[in-house]
């Protein structure tokens, strides 16, 4: 995973296979090769985290003109994660969370395409 260091700070894009960064872009990786995390989950639980640790110039509504997160800003982020029964991490809790939001992501999608279908058709009278 990789997180916007500068510009729109805070947006996380989940990467696989190869790819070129800059530093611009901070890259997350599970230490000690665990094996226990689901990605999307993790997508899910930090962009708003990050989103809201962003610094800098926001614009009249509110919206991020240019932010900033640096790596330092990250290092006492606390992440929730479900766990089981036995107190441990619940990579199964963890996927059916993410496929909620995953569901809700494709909705939210499918709506605005309808609406953009809709608002650019032409009507005459």
């Amino acid at each position: 995973m990789t997180w916007a260091t500068n510009g729109f700070a805070g947006t996380i894009l989940i990467l696989d296979g190869r790819f070129s960064i800059n530093g611009d872009r901070g890259i997350l990786l599970p230490k000690d090769d665990r094996t226990d995390l689901d990605f999307d989950y993790m997508k899910f639980v930090l962009e708003p985290i990050f989103r809201e640790m962003a610094k800098g110039r926001r614009g009249d509504n509110g919206e991020d003109e240019f932010t900033k997160l640096y790596p330092s800003m990250l290092e006492d982020v606390m992440i929730p994660v479900p766990v089981d029964h036995d107190k441990h991490i619940s990579l199964e809790a963890q996927k059916s969370i993410a496929k909620k939001y995953l569901t809700i992501q494709q909705c939210q999608q499918e709506a605005v395409k309808k609406l953009d279908t809709l608002i650019s058709q032409k009507v005459s009278v």
